[in-house]
């Protein structure tokens, strides 16, 4: 392969996740002050081509990264500081609140051998069901789904699947109790 041609390859690898309407869009949302404009920056975000169901709001910057989905839905609360990987779609259900800087990833590495431990890449989708509550600074890793109307504490690092109506807590989260259902 000849050297102009590489070079295109490699531009092309570089810039096949970039949405510029969605940079755009984060960017212009960016300079809105936190708190300020909530409703403002999820239309913002809509033009950008994320998803932002009725009635939800933003409370300040978000960071979305990655060529993937966001899907968020309606009524929901995302606070300021937020990190959506998009390597693979995330979808967050109605109802959902997410504190600060809250981080949802969608891509890691396969472990490799000793002379390199963090081999190739792997994309899973996140799913974040109704009614959900993520504390602040939790983390939710590639592949997990966290049931409708559970609770994730501050600071958990989610690893696996979270039943419908249970909170969880620690690093790695694990379940401390069952929520009643109806309320």
């Amino acid at each position: 392969m000849n050297v102009p041609r590489r070079l295109s390859h490699a531009v092309r690898e570089e810039v096949s996740s970039f949405r510029p309407r969605r940079s755009v869009a984060l960017t212009v949302a960016a300079l809105v002050p936190e708190l300020v404009g909530n409703r403002f920056r999820a239309r913002l975000l809509r033009l950008g081509g994320i998803t932002v169901g009725p009635g939800t709001t933003i409370g300040g910057r978000i960071t979305v990264s990655g060529g993937d989905e966001l899907r968020i839905g309606g009524g929901c609360w995302i606070n300021a500081g937020c990190r959506f990987d998009t390597s693979a779609s995330i979808e967050i259900g109605d109802g959902c609140a997410l504190a600060q800087e809250v981080v949802v990833l969608t891509n890691t590495h396969e472990i490799g051998g000793p002379e390199r431990r963090a081999a190739g890449l792997r994309s899973m989708s996140v799913r974040i069901g109704d009614g959900a509550w993520l504390g602040a600074r939790a983390i939710i890793l590639p592949g997990v789904h966290v049931g409708a109307g559970s609770i994730v504490a501050a600071g958990a690092i989610v690893t696996r699947d979270v039943e419908p109506d249970t909170v969880v807590a620690g690093s790695p989260a694990r379940p401390l109790r069952r929520l009643d259902p109806s309320g």
